[in-house]
């Protein structure tokens, strides 16, 4: 009997994957990464990850929105050059509750109105800042507590196999640097994102030097073939693993499909309620191509054993 409890034991501490339920999907993981690593070089092993419900949490809001529905709000009150439009009117004390109810397209312009001169290291400041003091209206702790535990699990297995990690997401590409190396151990060199143009500007004369400020955005965002052709363009390679959650990511899945040898596309499907969220209105198109293909469709209901890491599912 004891020898069956340790043998059991050693197994759990030897999966690379704890947080995750046995299944047909782990298992189907397991084996790619095994027989990847017998027929590509691991310059070979490039995988792809979008980010926003993905890699961590974007309900009720893209906590990226979130982000700017505070910052332009703070920015503005300190600039005191408020215009009477909705987002201006809101006190800090308000925002939680006004956010519920105010569509994000309604401050593009406003939040370009206050980023625009800010540099890439203020901004990423600014956004540290808000992810370690700002709560999650629902779970109650800070955004950047709230990644899915299971998909740190899959980054670390495949970079301990050699994997080139890239993260590929519409968000803002200085966004996404802030929190790819304090989250996912991925170098900003590694991020593919939605663009700023950027213009110069010079530190009074006696320090003098040249820096780089915010303009605006740039289009097109990285969503859609887009990814597909940034993929392109910043890596040169095609991915043999890439994992989304939305249309927005089928033509990356797509595009690291489009091989002879093995490869891999996951779908990560929002179907816990409970533990997180359930939706799948951007994903209903997706999700079909998905079975048809014969991807892999992981059910957060059922193939993750833990969702955060410090919550108690």
């Amino acid at each position: 009997m004891n020898s069956i409890v340790l043998k059991r034991t050693a197994q759990a501490k030897d999966d690379p994957l704890p947080s995750w339920n046995d299944g047909p999907v782990k298992s189907r993981i397991m084996d790619f990464v095994q027989k990847a690593t017998e027929v590509y070089s691991p310059s070979e092993r490039v995988a792809t990850f979008d980010h926003d419900g993905t890699l961590w949490i974007e309900k009720p809001h893209y906590i990226q929105g979130v982000y700017n529905f505070y910052q332009t709000i703070k920015l503005a009150s300190e600039k005191d050059d408020s215009p009477d439009t909705q987002p201006f009117r809101v006190s800090l004390t308000q925002c939680g509750e006004e956010l519920a109810n105010f569509a994000f397209s309604q401050y593009g312009t406003l939040s370009q109105k206050v980023q625009t001169g800010m540099t890439p290291q203020k901004f990423q400041s600014n956004i540290r800042r808000f992810l370690r003091e700002k709560q999650h209206p629902r779970f109650k702790q800070p955004y950047n507590e709230l990644v899915y535990q299971p998909m740190i699990e899959l980054i670390d297995f495949l970079r301990k196999n050699e994997f080139c990690i890239y993260l590929c997401s519409g968000g803002d590409v200085d966004f996404l640097r802030t929190v790819s190396m304090d989250l996912y151990q991925i170098e900003p060199s590694e991020v593919i994102g939605s663009s700023w143009s950027y213009q110069k500007k010079y530190t009074p004369k006696e320090d003098h030097k040249m820096q780089i400020v915010r303009a605006q955005p740039s289009a097109p965002v990285n969503l859609g073939m887009t990814k597909a052709t940034n993929i392109h363009t910043h890596i040169g390679k095609r991915p043999i693993l890439a994992v989304g959650n939305s249309n927005e990511d089928l033509e990356m899945l797509e595009y690291s499909e489009s091989r002879k040898k093995t490869t891999l596309q996951l779908l990560l499907k929002h179907d816990d309620p409970i533990r997180e969220y359930k939706y799948n209105n951007k994903a209903k198109k997706v999700q079909r191509i998905a079975k048809t293909y014969g991807w892999a469709i992981i059910s957060m209901a059922n193939d993750f054993k833990t969702i955060f890491k410090n919550r108690k599912d």
